[in-house]
């Protein structure tokens, strides 16, 4: 999602209500403070401390505050909410 901001920022805006937050990643408070600052900042060209063998930097997204909440956490409680229903 970092790649490009430009065209993330307008596709997460854009799809808002079908973005929910995941990793593969261990949830470490190193990963942790990576993913969010990737998603909440709009810091340019930094590096993971603990990727030392990853070569390409990351840079913020800067995603408004509605869209970080959906992302979060309001769109798994409406998909949950969705399948303990029974609803597809």
């Amino acid at each position: 999602m970092a790649l490009s901001r430009e065209w993330s920022g307008q596709s997460d805006e854009k799809y808002r209500d079908r973005l929910v937050f995941g990793t593969d990643f261990t949830y470490t408070t190193g990963e942790l403070r990576s993913m969010f600052r990737t998603l909440e900042t709009l810091d340019e060209h930094y590096y993971n401390e603990e990727y030392s063998d990853y070569v390409w930097p990351f840079y913020g997204l800067g995603l408004l505050d509605g869209v970080l909440k959906k992302i979060y956490r309001e769109n798994a409680l409406r998909i949950s909410a969705k399948a303990r229903n029974g609803a597809s």
